[in-house]
């Protein structure tokens, strides 16, 4: 089954965050933590270290705000989409960001849609949409059009759990490497400097 985006869930723009800004000596002070475009990291998942936090002098709309299960998507190429976990729910986003929630998550999964949004058939119904050439930019009504097949939802959580799978690999792998690097540091290092004392 082949459905648009549009279909199968809301998408929205986050916060003008230059009309929210808390003002000098403002009484009231509202802090959030703010999704930005260097959260979007390799991988599905928000980097923590892109989080900044954002004062503003009046309450934004719980519409700017995340929700476990949520997919922001960068509207900035490249195409890149993450996973909200509760942990992560109540942070504000920008207007370079679009906010996805699934209206019926038994028909699709929302992981399952994250990584079709990272898919060759979205890229290639995106790469012809994509506008300015200093800055090119993804406009929500191309995301909205984007046709996504949905198989079963047995076929969905096959995928999902070989792509996990192959996630957790590649994170083991790059732990791997690391601590073969840091080992062959401190092997070098304890060479010299038991060659040094002498």
């Amino acid at each position: 089954m082949k459905k648009r985006l549009s279909q199968i869930a809301e998408i929205r723009t986050g916060l003008v965050l230059s009309r929210f800004k808390a003002k000098e000596g403002s009484p009231r002070r509202y802090s959030y933590p703010l999704v930005g475009l260097r959260c979007f990291a390799e991988g599905s998942t928000l980097d923590p270290a892109g989080v900044e936090r954002f004062e503003t002098d009046r309450e934004p709309d719980e519409k700017y705000l995340t929700r476990a299960g949520d997919l922001l998507v960068r509207l900035r190429t490249p195409l890149k989409a993450l996973y909200i976990t509760e942990d992560e729910a109540g942070y504000l986003y920008p207007s370079l960001i679009a906010a996805i929630r699934l209206k019926d998550e038994d028909l699709i999964s929302p992981k399952y849609l994250l990584h079709s949004l990272h898919s060759s058939s979205v890229f290639r119904q995106l790469s012809e949409k994509i506008k300015g050439t200093r800055i090119p930019t993804i406009r929500t009504a191309d995301l909205a059009a984007l046709e996504i097949v949905i198989p079963p939802r047995r076929e969905q959580e096959r995928v999902l759990a070989y792509l996990e799978a192959a996630e957790r690999e590649a994170r083991l792998m790059e732990e791997l490497k690391s601590a073969r690097r840091e080992l062959a540091r401190a092997l070098l290092d304890r060479s010299i400097k038991k060659y040094e004392e002498r």
